[in-house]
């Protein structure tokens, strides 16, 4: 898996409202 530079607010969640995160897939 590459890893690019991204902005990093929480380390791959818990984001609010999502239990559970496949992979990062952030609109917003």
């Amino acid at each position: 898996m590459k890893r690019t530079n991204a902005t990093i607010l929480r380390e791959f969640g818990p984001f609010p409202g999502v239990e559970q995160v496949n992979g990062v897939t952030y609109d917003g």
